[in-house]
């Protein structure tokens, strides 16, 4: 044991490794055209990609219009909506449909903050499909239906309660991590937690009480998933298609479209949107797990803010040099890492199936050591700033370059926005990291949660200040 702690923490010989250059970082993003349609309470985006025959539609609904009791029944909504039925027709039928002529409709909602600031936040309910073009005309049916028509009853909504409920208890193994640093999140913007109430163990506690209910409480449900799917189509409405020209052309020629513009246009009531965080309390989340997931979240800058680019830097500086070593080859954690969320302005770290809880919150504490040790040199600022130009490059398809255009420029975080946040990335330097580390690692606005075992959270319980509950 005392070898490996030895090995552990020797230098690595990292120079006969090939390696890129921070010039390799590309400062540009691609450069998607697309044409944009404005109709009344609407807007279409039209993108030309070569898509090989396939037709990409993606409509997006602002949602916050609805009461805060719909927006927590939004995530049932989203998972029940393509699995039941539609248009008078049964769910098998509907299923049918979507076999025959589609490569699939799924529902979703994403809630962010603004490129600008933390507290306002942006909420969307999408429904995206796909078909070959001489399927087109089935898809675009298939979605006005969805949006239009839907039709819940309670048996089949008791089954698809029961599967979602199973697999959000199944993730607490799988993403307990994940669960914790959404607890965390919640604290600390508004957009975190409103997105802890619609998929973290918020949720999860929901749906118990749900697939508990008897019949009459579950006609009740029906009942309000209706009321809302009404609400939902007041807001205002975004559609994308991404396709060949050829077939964008077609579709505005013969009005293919039309079915989606009348049932999405029209005069739209603006609705101004809250959400209250949750209280500023150290979580912790007991069930039957022999290990711990542990989170400490800091609140920092929006997308916009020139510290931006140097906090996403520093998070993967801590996961390769500090957090992987700490807390996964000394530590025996599965996994340890640092993170940043550019889109909603949290500096994250966790730890995944990690045996300590002490210890990792101890380790999370000595990060501002770690960066202004002599162990962070020009070569880990080199590999930090590689490695988050990476990630600003992920793979994409042409449906993906569309979409991600179109929905980006009417979020806010246009091309410009997206260059200047690389231009910033790539003239980064090491004192440049150590100073945002300074100033926001050791920030008092934080917030801690934990998933592990009873046993082991009744040892941190009073030394952590920790509010337990159940899962």
């Amino acid at each position: 044991a005392l070898q490996l702690l030895k090995m552990q923490d020797d230098d690595d010989n990292v120079d006969m490794l090939p390696t890129l250059e921070v010039s390799d970082i590309r400062t540009t993003v691609p450069v998607v055209q697309y044409q944009r349609l404005e109709r009344t309470g609407l807007t279409v985006g039209l993108c030309p990609q070569p898509t090989n025959g396939l037709v990409y539609l993606d409509v997006q609904l602002d949602f916050s219009a609805l009461s805060e009791a719909q927006k927590d029944l939004l995530a049932v909504y989203t998972f029940a909506l393509t699995k039941s039925g539609a248009a008078g027709q049964s769910y098998l039928e509907i299923s049918q449909r979507l076999e025959a002529y589609t490569g699939g409709v799924a529902a979703g909602v994403a809630v962010a903050s603004t490129p600008d600031q933390l507290n306002g936040n942006v909420q969307h309910f999408s429904l995206s499909g796909k078909a070959l073009t001489r399927n087109v005309g089935e898809l675009i049916a298939l979605m006005h239906d969805f949006l239009g028509q839907p039709n819940f009853q309670a048996e089949r909504l008791l089954q698809l309660l029961r599967q979602q409920r199973s697999g959000l208890q199944a993730g607490v193994v799988q993403n307990g991590h994940g669960y914790a640093r959404s607890l965390a999140s919640a604290q600390l913007s508004p957009a975190s937690a409103l997105r802890e109430r619609m998929s973290g163990l918020s949720l999860l506690a929901r749906l118990k009480v749900l697939t508990e209910s008897d019949a009459a409480a579950l006609e009740g449900l029906c009942s309000q998933l209706a009321e809302l799917t009404s609400v939902l189509n007041s807001g205002t409405a975004a559609i994308c298609v991404t396709a060949e020209q050829s077939t964008l052309d077609q579709l505005i020629s013969t009005n293919g479209l039309e079915p989606l513009f009348s049932l999405l246009e029209g005069e739209k009531a603006l609705a101004s949107s809250t959400t209250s965080l949750q209280p500023h309390q150290p979580q912790a989340r007991t069930t039957d797990v022999p290990v711990a997931y542990n989170a400490k979240v800091i609140k920092t800058v929006a997308y916009s803010h020139p510290d931006a680019p140097a906090l996403l830097a520093l998070a993967s500086l801590l996961t390769s040099s500090y957090t992987l070593r700490e807390l996964r080859e000394k530590g025996g954690a599965y996994g340890g890492f640092a993170s940043y969320d550019p889109q909603n302005g949290l500096f994250s770290f966790a730890s995944y199936r990690d045996p300590h809880i002490r210890r990792t919150f101890e380790v999370f504490e000595g990060a501002l050591e770690h960066v202004l040790s002599d162990e962070v040199g020009l070569r880990e600022t080199k590999e930090a700033l590689i490695q988050s130009g990476g990630s600003l490059d992920p793979l994409t398809s042409p449906d993906t370059l569309g979409r991600s255009r179109f929905f980006g420029d009417l979020g806010g975080y246009t091309a410009e926005r997206q260059e200047a946040f690389r231009q910033h990335l790539v003239a980064l330097t090491l004192e440049d990291l150590r100073r945002v580390a300074q100033t926001y690692l050791s920030s008092s606005d934080f917030a801690i949660a934990v998933i592990s075992n009873p046993d082991k959270v009744a040892e941190v319980k009073e030394e952590l200040q920790l509010e337990v509950a159940g899962i």
